[in-house]
């Protein structure tokens, strides 16, 4: 049954080539910052910013790209007097909104690091950083050195009296007109993270991560921790929000909320509600209503108030952790993130469908592979078989009990799994393991990360982290540096490829590459000193190679010469890369190793010759055209729609074909079978439709 799909983003499909292009696909992998400001609800974290109309709800989104952000790693947002939006990066400055226009402010040091920023009555942007406090007056930063001890600050707010209010290693009071400031000597333990809230110009509090409280009056400093409250304050404060209503909130790292009221603290009535969002924030609108913002099913703001919840989900997988992307045909993928799997097809440039992993718990191990006209997925403790129409779970006796984190089938259709500590080949519903229990080329930490079967399909690779092993003819072999001097010290396998000419390349950890011709081993390091040398994946498209690694991104080896993508010189948003898959379009998907929320960003497309894929993000009005594909009547609902407007259909040649809209509906059963621009000519970008 064919199902309806609504484009969250519009998209179009430029025709001819040109340079190639990036798309990145990521949801929030946390929220870090949520301001209002021009009647919009601005929100940001790790995965980029989106501007929600409070009144339509109707959601726009910057990613990284030319003309947005020069980042997704957002740390916070301020607005200013005059309604400018400053978003505040982790790793590449300051970033202005104004009239629609993103402009970026980068620092003179590319190695300072942001945390915080506030913006004060004149307009000047006060940045806490790695490197003390710094100010951007007019596009340009300066440090300030007053006190000169100040190494560091962790957050930042302007007082009302135009004072500047860091937390350091304990708070710091800065006077812009004098050029003088003072530090606040406390017992209060800061090492990382401290959070500030302003009182009124003389009276602030100040949290430190170990879970102190003081309010401070002038110079008078109380201790208002209370180890009376459930748990005490032992675990990190991660922020102190005031009410409108003069209530002061302390948001934990476990995600537990308190009130204080002035005496004493006690648990917030809407704790539970909060601790349901995986809070990493607390922010209270104009209106009142407080907003719990989080991890939660890639970015979720939940009411604490009672009103409707607010989801910031971008694409239908609500993870960035995205494990690993497969071919499932010419043009559908599957991607996997977080416990959910989506399948994608790219040329309707939408997610078809999304599902839920029963019983799957997150991991940033996992992957998709073809076994017996069907496909497995693996890796968070549990294997799973798609039947066509759904993900079951597949039991089968003998599995490792721990992650899986490596599998392929040979042309016999049995099912060779890599776990932490060995081999386990499925024969139908018969498992054998190969451990260091019976097999001598085995240890009991080997890690198996990749398994790969040659072209002719009688050899099975193995990456493990002794070495590369070998199975073929009911016999296993271990080549590494103890017997192999050709490649001594790089032992470490991480990915297995082969190119078309059979050559096997192996990707090693900090050793570049080790190639096998048939006969002889060698290395081959990536070009000059660039990373470590550490390959996580390698694909091949025809003759064009594909690398990447974890420290300086993605190579490219083309007619004898390579070239490098970074985050620095390319849209590519992540440096810790995990693995390159080509599509059917000769595009090439990239996933990024996952160290936690902080620092998630879903997957990166490498759009070779920018036709196939050519994803811009111009609007985000849901425009839902089904079926999709279609064989004669198209159904399209938009608000902004009505009977009688002027549909006009663009094919990939360029030539436009109108249509007026009755009952919500086109047909296009006299159309020629392809790819359509759908340009409803409202405030709805272009969307895709494809005509069978």
């Amino acid at each position: 049954m064919k199902k309806a799909i609504t484009m969250i983003l519009t998209l179009w499909l430029t025709a001819g080539t040109h340079a190639a292009d990036w798309t990145n696909f990521s949801n929030f992998a946390s929220v870090t910052a949520v301001h209002e400001n021009g009647g919009k609800l601005w929100v940001a974290g790790r995965g980029g910013v989106m501007a929600i109309d409070t009144a339509t709800l109707q959601k726009t989104y910057y990613g990284k790209t030319a003309g947005q952000l020069p980042s997704l790693m957002i740390e916070d947002m301020a607005c200013a007097i005059n309604g400018t939006t400053w978003i505040g990066t982790y790793d590449m400055g300051l970033v202005r909104v104004s009239n629609g226009q993103l402009t970026n402010f980068h620092f003179a040091d590319s190695t300072i690091r942001l945390y915080h920023i506030a913006v004060d009555r004149s307009g000047i942007v006060w940045c806490a950083t790695d490197d003390g406090l710094y100010k951007n007056d007019n596009g340009t930063f300066t440090k300030i050195n007053s006190p000169a001890t100040l190494s560091g600050g962790w957050d930042v707010k302007v007082l009302p009296n135009g004072k500047i209010l860091l937390a350091s290693s304990q708070p710091v009071v800065y006077d812009p007109v004098t050029n003088t400031s003072y530090t606040q000597p406390t017992t209060v333990f800061a090492y990382s993270n401290s959070t500030i809230e302003v009182k009124d110009s003389n009276s602030y509090y100040f949290a430190s991560d170990h879970g102190g409280i003081i309010s401070v009056h002038d110079t008078t400093v109380t201790d208002i921790s209370d180890t009376t409250v459930s748990d005490g304050f032992s675990a990190e404060i991660r922020q102190l929000k005031k009410l409108a209503d003069g209530t002061l909130l302390a948001l934990r790292s476990d995600g537990k909320v308190f009130a204080f009221d002035g005496s004493h603290w006690a648990p917030y009535i809407h704790s539970a509600i909060a601790e349901g969002a995986e809070p990493t924030l607390l922010f209270q609108r104009s209106s009142g209503e407080i907003l719990a913002a989080g991890t939660y099913h890639g970015g979720l703001l939940k009411s604490l108030t009672g009103a409707t919840d607010i989801s910031i989900q971008k694409f239908g997988i609500w993870s960035d952790m995205i494990n690993a992307v497969k071919a499932k045909n010419d043009h559908e993928l599957w991607i996997m993130g977080g416990t959910q799997i989506g399948l994608y097809d790219i040329h309707t440039a939408s997610f078809v469908r999304v599902d839920e992993l029963p019983g799957a718990v997150a991991s940033n191990s996992g992957g998709v592979a073809a076994w017996n006209g069907t496909y497995i997925a693996y890796g968070y403790g549990h294997l799973y078989q798609w039947d066509g129409s759904a993900w079951q779970s597949l039991a089968l006796s003998g599995l490792p009990s721990g992650s899986i984190l490596s599998a392929a089938s040979d042309t016999s259709g049995n099912l060779y799994l890599g776990g932490m500590s060995g081999l386990y080949v499925v024969r139908g519903t018969n498992v054998t393991a190969y451990t260091a229990t019976n097999t001598p080329v085995f240890n009991n930490n080997d890690l198996i990360r990749d398994i790969h079967f040659d072209a002719a399909g009688n050899t099975v690779w193995m990456a493990t982290v002794h070495g590369i092993v070998k199975y073929s003819g009911g016999a296993f072999t271990l080549i590494n540096g103890t017997n192999t001097p050709a490649i001594q010290g790089y032992d470490y396998i991480q990915s297995i490829s082969q190119d078309p000419a059979g050559m096997m390349w192996f990707g090693t950890a900090y050793g570049g590459m080790i190639t096998y011709d048939g006969s002889s081993y060698a290395l081959q390091m990536l070009p000059g000193s660039m990373g470590n040398q550490t390959v996580n994946g390698i694909a091949f498209d025809g003759t064009t190679m594909y690398v990447v690694d974890n420290v300086y991104g993605f190579w490219i080896k083309e007619n004898g010469s390579w070239t490098n993508y970074n985050m620095h010189n390319s849209d590519l948003t992540a440096a810790y890369l995990s693995s390159a898959t080509v599509d059917g379009n000769h595009n090439v998907w990239i996933t990024a190793w996952d160290y936690g929320s902080s620092n998630a960003f879903g997957v990166d497309v490498y759009n070779k010759n920018a036709v196939a894929l050519a994803v811009k993000e111009i609007s985000n009005v849901a425009v839902t055209v089904y079926p999709n594909p279609a064989t004669s009547l198209v159904n399209i609902q938009d608000e902004a729609l009505r009977d009688g407007t002027v549909i006009t259909l663009t094919d990939e040649l360029g030539r436009t074909y109108p249509f007026t809209l009755t009952a919500h509906r086109i047909d296009i059963s006299a159309l020629a079978a392809g790819i359509y621009i759908v340009d409803a000519h409202t405030a709805a970008a272009p969307v895709r439709i494809v005509k069978q």
